[in-house]
């Protein structure tokens, strides 16, 4: 499936991105009959001009510069996002850690005039965990299957493990290694019904009941269990503020993130404790390639985002770019994730930093300029993009900056104001697009532009 980008005027912001590029003649352009992008004359002689030649086209296949950047929020630790990521995919792989306080619970069974001793009638109690599904990937074999319909396709884990950690685990130290586990403690196997909106991951009342008269704090390690099937699968966190858009129209959006729910049948009486903290561990997280031949990815969640610089050394001194576009082919195998917006945006090389390092949100912003946006991309089912840049190129060649550009593509984030949308940010869901790179075999699956230009001179050959 192609995807083609909408056409929009350059915003005043600052940011890049790499591009394929494609020109139309410049009479048609004259006459308002080419492409819908107005060209910029930022850095033009501003003199009367003659055609000296119509529409010829330029396929740019080389990348001078390529760099999978991780994108890094200091304003934001993982420990603050709103989604909990459980499982493995594509080589990431994440538990989640949680941490109840079960003197909030005894209070709230005081305040209740609720007494300690009706959680020892064991037969006529019962403690689970619960949480609540925002987000489910789908199974790689189904992923590209038209035939299969999207609520079959949902991927649920069908058992969980639950570990006792150490109370003393920092939750602000993740992404990282899990924490060392001590025993098994909820009831293994819990199995869980495909199609459910939550999970509930049930306890021993026994074992309950003695880490609430021993009060404090209990911190816990939530692992899949043997018989899921792979795939990352996302629950809602304490932190979630968008669960009416995101969860079931069942969920009690009062309490979102995990809780410890007991029932005392005997009192017909229902307890909810909140979890204090929560975090996904992401305790492993796939390689960003360093070289553009092997590929490269666009990841949310984690942010990781491609900048690619092409060589526009073929491109003649008087050309006008009647059309450029860049073309990025996703391996729709090997992505995953929800409907997500790609914005195309300008990016200052002076701002490349070495493969592999970080870049701030704040440092990204200074960087670029948006130019172009496609809505709604299913990294599951889409596979060719292409970006209209044609303004973007024309600037570049007229030499209206100091320094070089070369190309960012990101989801929609502050710093494209034209293009950003108050809402779920790009932390929010852990979505994944799989480009081919320049050493793919089939020519047309590498990332290039394509630039349709007319040759110009001054009337009279003015200079």
């Amino acid at each position: 499936m192609s995807h083609r980008t909408e056409s929009a005027k350059t915003p005043g912001g600052r940011h890049v991105l790499p591009v394929v590029v494609l020109a139309v003649a410049l009479l048609a352009l004259v006459l308002g009959a080419c492409s819908s992008d107005d060209t910029n004359p930022v850095g033009g002689a501003l003199v009367d001009v003659e055609l000296e030649a119509l529409a010829d086209t330029l396929d740019v296949n080389d990348v001078l510069e390529y760099r999978g950047f991780p994108i890094s929020d200091p304003d934001l630790s993982l420990a603050e996002h709103q989604v909990l990521y459980l499982g493995e995919q594509g080589g990431n792989a994440s538990s989640i850690l949680v941490r109840f306080d079960l003197d909030e619970l005894q209070e709230m069974a005081q305040e209740r005039e609720i007494p300690l001793e009706a959680f020892s009638v064991h037969d006529s109690v019962n403690v689970s965990i619960r949480m609540y599904i925002v987000q489910n990937f789908l199974l790689e074999d189904t992923a590209a299957d038209s035939t299969v319909s999207r609520s079959d396709r949902f991927l649920w884990h069908s058992s969980f493990q639950v570990f006792e950690v150490d109370d003393d685990v920092d939750f602000a130290a993740f992404p990282g290694d899990e924490p060392a586990t001590g025993a098994l403690v909820n009831l293994y196997p819990s199995e869980i019904e495909e199609g459910r909106t939550s999970v509930e991951i049930d306890f021993d009342p026994a074992l309950f009941e003695q880490w609430l008269v021993a009060g404090g704090t209990r911190t816990f390690l939530i692992r899949e269990g043997e018989g899921s099937g792979p795939g990352l699968t996302g629950y809602a966190s304490k932190n979630l503020r968008f669960g009416g858009s995101t969860l079931a129209p069942t969920a009690d959006t009062a309490t979102v993130g995990p809780i410890f729910k007991i029932e005392l049948k005997q009192l017909d009486e229902f307890l909810n404790l909140e979890a204090r903290n929560d975090v996904s561990t992401f305790h492993a997280t796939s390689e960003t390639p360093t070289s553009v031949s092997d590929g490269f990815i666009l990841r949310t969640g984690l942010r990781s985002y491609p900048v690619l610089q092409f060589d526009f050394a073929d491109l003649p001194e008087d050309a006008f770019i009647n059309r450029a576009t860049i073309s990025v082919y996703n391996d729709t195998t090997r992505a995953w994730g929800t409907l997500t917006s790609l914005v195309v945006s300008e990016f200052d090389t002076d701002y490349l930093a070495a493969q592999g390092d970080t870049l701030t949100l704040d440092d990204l912003g200074n960087a670029v300029n948006a130019i172009t946006i496609a809505s709604n991309v299913d990294p599951r089912t889409e596979n060719r993009l292409e970006f209209n840049v044609t303004t973007a190129v024309q600037r570049m060649i007229n030499g209206a900056y100091s320094g070089s550009r070369a190309f960012l593509i990101s989801p929609p984030e502050e710093f494209t104001p034209s293009y950003y949308l108050a809402g779920l940010g790009p932390e929010f869901y852990f979505n994944q697009f799989t480009f081919y790179g320049s050493g793919e075999s089939e020519i047309l699956r590498r990332p290039r532009m394509k630039i349709t230009y007319s040759l110009v001179e001054p009337i009279g050959g003015a200079k």
